[in-house]
């Protein structure tokens, strides 16, 4: 629509004349409106302009001519052709007089056309009708106020309604005689309500300015209606000071008025985020012509934005050749509709030569032509990658072949894949893969090694492990099923994403052929252990009862009047008897242990008391030698406890017999400390050579003897720590070794023992 200013402008010429501007909705040419009036209307009719101003042209016609005035008026506004009409108009004294009105089109576009009115008096002055009664008058201007579009309200000075259209009446959802004495606002909820007192409206009035406000309101319907209102205020013959207000609905233009706001801060918006975007974006014509490009483009090319603009983007960037052609095909491809990316070397400023990725998309317009946006990616590096890729990929290939292996990588970007060469007859035929997505797996493995396998590459796939690690069969069409190795892993980008899946195939057929031939050999080997175990068994059973007649004749023997040469015989017999009646038991201990056939007692036992047995056998072995024997047990640990008192005392036996052994003179200690309920711990000490550090470590071991680490040679079968290790692990319990050179050793010994009081519920810890 033409502004009112430009159509001012047009009629400046003729401000001789009367004039006042219409406004006329196309389809509704009753509706007309008087938008602008000049100084001479005002001296014509008698009316001030911020008395016609929002007036339906129909509340100044004269009610008697008005159906036929209006008609002609109509009739000239639909032709759009100049026209004029003569018509009875009323004045503000309420008296008639005919007027000539000559109606010229302003404009000739939009919904809502403007003309403009050329006002003279008349010669028909013998039709001046008489002047109407207030009260008719009132009737009539409210029946052509009615007749317009525009919401008309007279209030009161307290702003009380007084009379209002039926348009303004149907915005606010009520009837006149429920508004008439009201205020407005007793019948809508105001949303939005910008203050204006009567006396602001006022002084816009003196200084010739129109007062206009919009409000936002709820009416009775629940409907949200946004009215702007021209405001006037009016006095009466009477003296009462009356608010005249012409309303027009704008609610719906408010609307597509936000929309379009919406829609241009929208469009702001995206071209700061292309103008921001980390990638270049041109725009470029059909013709491949630069129309706009952003910041980044002026960063990777070199070209600002001014320089860019009119060049022809392949000249530009040194787009030629086969490049220029596939551009051109593209541009062509794009007139359909379709998008197309390209990868083609383009160069900078400065010489540089990049390999960059340009997407495009058509940008159609209203006429059926179109522009192009392209955005480019710098792929420079991963150009290089691929091909110091290809490079490796054929040593590796060479690699591969000289030890009989094969290797395939993936690539998640567009799902290509490399092989090395020989990887189709390592395979026996073309790889053809399936998911490898997730699974990255031959399609021809077996089905009973599959899931195995694929469990292994989702850990590596899911970030749980690096590498995916897997042996499985594939079967080959003419050697059939054999076994390989299988280590993959994945490469992923700086956004976490998949790029590439490397995988590794090694033929280990022979090696699994060699594994099962040792596991049956192992498992031979284990069966002769077994029987050797038994043997030993047997055989340790059946020397130990004859062994014991030769011990206890010989105890009987030395009970007799022997001399002194022969009690020395006896008792040499004596002592290799009880030398070889603890090699066979021990014997018989390991042939139980290797043959999971020990197993302990459990039974409540006074702990103190076997201790103290155990110290005191300590004292009889030590005998005439200068070696004390201590024995400190700490307080609270009287009572019974639960466990196997004579595995418990084999071990403690032979921790001290080994301290006798080695100790010359000296000290022998015997330390019981811990608490009612929780481990008991022994410790037996002395006072003799100690142990080397490198031997430490493997004295627990079997036959190994103390004396390989000293100077000294003691007897023993080097089994003694050996089962007093299996016997203390079965008990739930651990030992351990302390020893400095010179200074002596300290064996410990951790048992958990339950008071016997505390249900036996620690045997199934002991139970082995």
């Amino acid at each position: 629509m033409t502004p009112l200013s430009d159509i001012v402008g047009k009629i400046a010429g003729l401000v001789d004349h009367a004039i006042l501007v219409t406004e006329v909705p196309v389809g509704q040419e009753t509706g007309s409106r008087i938008v602008w009036v000049n100084a001479a209307c005002e001296a014509l009719t008698g009316y001030k302009a911020e008395e016609m101003i929002g007036l339906p042209c129909s509340a100044v016609h004269h009610p008697s001519t008005m159906p036929e005035a209006c008609e002609e008026t109509a009739t000239i506004y639909r032709s759009g052709l100049p026209g004029a009409v003569d018509t009875l108009i009323v004045g503000p004294d309420g008296k008639g007089f005919w007027l000539e009105a000559e109606y010229h089109p302003l404009d000739d576009r939009g919904p809502v056309r403007r003309w403009a009115v050329l006002c003279r008096e008349s010669p028909r002055k013998d039709f001046a009708r008489p002047v109407m009664d207030a009260e008719r008058r009132a009737e009539l201007m409210s029946r052509a106020m009615n007749l317009g579009s525009d919401g008309v309200m007279i209030l009161d000075a307290d702003g009380r309604v007084e009379w209002a259209s039926a348009a303004a009446l149907r915005r606010i959802g009520a009837t006149l005689s429920e508004l008439r004495g009201h205020r407005p606002g007793d019948f809508v909820d105001y949303l939005e309500l910008p203050p204006m007192g009567l006396e602001e409206v006022r002084k816009r009035q003196a200084a010739g300015e129109r007062t206009v406000r919009e409000v936002v309101y709820r009416n009775r319907q629940g409907r949200v209606r946004r009215i702007r209102s021209t405001v006037t205020v009016l006095v009466g013959s009477d003296g009462r000071q009356h608010t005249v207000m012409v309303s027009q609905d704008v609610t719906e233009a408010h609307r597509r008025e936000e929309k379009l706001a919406a829609t241009r801060r929208r469009a702001a918006r995206m071209e700061q985020a292309i103008e921001h975007a980390t990638e270049p974006v041109l725009l470029l014509s059909s013709e491949g012509r630069i129309e706009d490009a952003n910041r980044a483009f002026t960063e990777m090319f070199g070209y600002s934005a001014e320089e860019a603009t009119g060049q022809s983007v392949f000249s530009l960037l040194g787009i030629e050749g086969q490049d220029e052609d596939r551009a051109h095909e593209a541009i062509a491809e794009m007139a359909q509709g379709r998008s197309v990316v390209l990868e083609m070397a383009n160069r900078t400023r400065d010489g540089r030569v990049l390999m960059v990725e340009t997407s495009m998309s058509p940008l159609p317009d209203e006429q059926g032509a179109f522009r192009v946006v392209a955005v480019k990616r710098d792929r420079t590096e991963r150009v290089a990658h691929d091909r110091e890729r290809e490079r490796l990929m054929a040593m590796l290939s060479q690699a591969l072949l000289e030890t009989g292996s094969a290797a395939v990588a993936y690539d998640y970007r567009d799902g290509s894949f490399t092989a090395s060469e020989g990887f189709e007859a390592f395979f026996g035929r073309p790889l053809r893969p399936h998911g490898l997505e997730e699974d990255f797996i031959p399609d021809n493995i077996l089905p009973e090694d599959e899931e195995r396998c694929r469990q292994a590459w989702r850990r590596v796939y899911e970030g749980e492990s690096e590498l995916a690690f897997c042996e499985y069969r594939i079967v080959h069409p003419e050697r059939g099923p054999f076994w390989v190795r299988g280590r993959s892993r994945l490469e992923r980008g700086p956004d976490g994403e998949p790029v590439m899946a490397f995988g590794l195939l090694t033929d280990i057929d022979d090696r699994k052929r060699q594994e099962a031939a040792l596991m049956s050999a192992k498992a031979g080997a284990e069966q002769a252990n077994a029987a050797k175990s038994t043997f030993l068994a047997t055989m340790s059973h059946e020397i130990r009862t004859p062994m014991n007649v030769v011990m206890g004749m010989c105890q009987l023997l030395l009970t007799t009047d022997l001399d002194e040469r022969q009690r020395k015989f006896a008792g040499m017999i004596n002592d290799a008897s009880r030398t070889l009646l603890t090699l066979i038991n021990d014997l018989l201990d390991i042939s139980r242990i290797e043959a999971g056939e020990m197993r302990l007692s459990l039974a409540p036992f006074d702990m103190v008391e076997m201790v103290r047995h155990v110290a005191g056998a300590a004292e009889v072995l030590v005998g005439d030698r200068d070696v004390a024997v201590d024995l400190e047990i700490e307080p609270g640990l009287l009572g019974m406890r639960i466990g196997d008192e004579d595995r418990l005392r084999q071990v403690l036996t032979n921790l001290v017999e080994n301290a006798v052994k080695f100790t010359a003179s000296g000290r022998i200690g015997i330390k019981v400390c811990g608490t009612r309920n929780g481990p008991v711990r022994f410790a037996v000490s002395d006072t003799g050579p100690g142990i080397p550090e490198g031997h430490r470590e493997n004295i627990f071991g079997r036959f190994r003897r103390l004396e390989e680490s000293t100077k000294s040679r003691v007897p023993g079968t080097g089994l003694g720590l050996a089962i007093s290790r299996e016997i203390v692990e079965m008990m739930g319990g651990k030992i351990g070794v302390e020893s400095e050179l010179g200074r002596g050793t300290t064996f410990t010994v951790e048992i958990p023992l339950e008071e016997a009081s505390a249900p036996v519920g620690l045997q199934a810890g002991f139970q082995k």
